[in-house]
């Protein structure tokens, strides 16, 4: 189905299936919208690569202590 058939469906609705038809795609923008906040932001590798995080009190495992884990 086209956009252009769904109007003309939409249009044939009465005024109160109109109204719940626009409910409904208010719902799923606002489903939409959700789901896109949760998503992780693009991250730029080459951000951490220039500019890495510093961890004032991180000392790195020699090989022997993370073969030990």
């Amino acid at each position: 189905m086209s956009i252009t058939e769904l109007i003309v469906k939409v249009q044939n609705l009465s005024v109160e299936k109109q109204a719940e038809v626009f409910n409904f795609v208010k719902n799923l923008e606002s489903i939409n919208d959700e789901v896109k906040e949760q998503l992780p932001r693009k991250v730029v590798l080459s951000k951490f690569i220039n500019h890495p995080i510093v961890v004032d009190s991180f000392k790195p495992l020699s090989r022997d202590e993370a073969n030990e884990r």
